[in-house]
């Protein structure tokens, strides 16, 4: 008797751990809409908001580190299948090797250029403890930041609403229409302004995918001064 009900409450854990590791899984395809919805649940009590914030973290986080993989082991090769990485590519370089610990930064915020900017990053041969730190800390504000909105939506909802327990799914469905396409219209506005946000990405500093090669000096970090 003991031990099924060990085996059951063994179970229900993995069931509940489980739902966190689909939803840092959906965050890198959802986008946004995976915090905010997760923000949401936890306020109407379907998720831990802590846990349901790092899951997202960590799965968009996962994903541009491997998307730095990629540019740093097989840049040209992708570029070269993939033509229209082409052009955005090259336009971050410049920027990416003046600013990599910004570059890095603002992984989670590059509307226009988040598949990008980690794939240059590797290719620009940002130092992998740049990368890792600066992308790290970009997913953890980026889902912070996002799950706090769909927190404050929920809280919102029930104060405009009064109880919404009848209309979860509506609201869920709207909310994530609603944040898909606010994201595609900044994306879409933001898609060639990216190197001249992260700084410097308006001149051509001669560099190209087959030039780079070596590590480079991080000039927003004191060793480089």
């Amino acid at each position: 008797m003991i031990s099924i009900l060990v085996a059951h409450d063994l179970l229900s854990r993995l069931s509940h751990m489980w739902g966190y590791v689909s939803l840092g899984l959906t965050s890198i395809v959802a986008e946004e809409a995976a915090p905010v919805l997760a923000g949401f649940a936890a306020h109407q009590g379907h998720m831990h908001a802590g846990r349901a914030l790092v899951a997202c973290a960590v799965g968009s986080w996962v994903a541009d580190v491997a998307l730095y993989g990629v540019g740093l082991t097989r840049a040209a090769a992708t570029v070269s299948r993939w033509r229209w990485l082409a052009a955005p590519t090259e336009r971050l370089l410049a920027a990416v090797h003046r600013h990599p610990w910004r570059a890095s930064l603002v992984t989670r915020f590059a509307y226009g250029a988040r598949l990008v900017l980690p794939i240059t990053c590797g290719a620009a041969r940002v130092r992998s403890g740049t990368y890792l730190l600066g992308s790290f800390t970009s997913a953890f504000v980026w889902s912070a930041l996002f799950t706090a909105l769909g927190w404050i939506f929920g809280r919102t909802a029930v104060e405009l609403i009064g109880h919404i327990h009848r209309h979860e799914d509506l609201i869920a469905i709207a909310l994530v229409v609603a944040v898909s396409i606010g994201v595609w219209v900044i994306t879409k506005r933001n898609e060639k302004r990216v190197a001249e946000e992260i700084g410097g990405g308006a001149d051509d500093d001669g560099r190209s995918l087959a030039s780079t090669s070596a590590p480079h000096p991080d000039p927003d970090t004191p060793e480089s001064r």
